[in-house]
């Protein structure tokens, strides 16, 4: 489901229902360039990753924003390496 143009009739009226019942969010989007430099990869890693949903992206207008918070979430999932003895 990505939105409201997606849904059946029956379904937009739940859905619409949910929105209204949550408290508003405030997303912390930074423009494509600057997520690259803050999650250490390129922009074919970052297009994978959001492929994966691994991070979270929206289009505004014709610049991809991504979601700052699911990058530093993407970082907390990654293996630590251990130390070799």
């Amino acid at each position: 489901m990505n939105g409201p143009k997606d849904f059946s009739p029956s379904t937009l009226i739940l859905w619409l229902s949910h929105q209204m019942s949550q408290p508003e969010q405030k997303r912390n989007l930074i423009p494509l360039k600057k997520a690259l430099d803050r999650g250490g990869f390129g922009r074919t890693k970052a297009y994978e990753l959001i492929k994966k949903g691994k991070i979270i992206a929206y289009k505004m207008g014709g610049q991809t924003m991504v979601d700052a918070d699911s990058i530093d979430a993407y970082h907390l999932t990654l293996p630590r390496i251990e130390p070799s003895r």
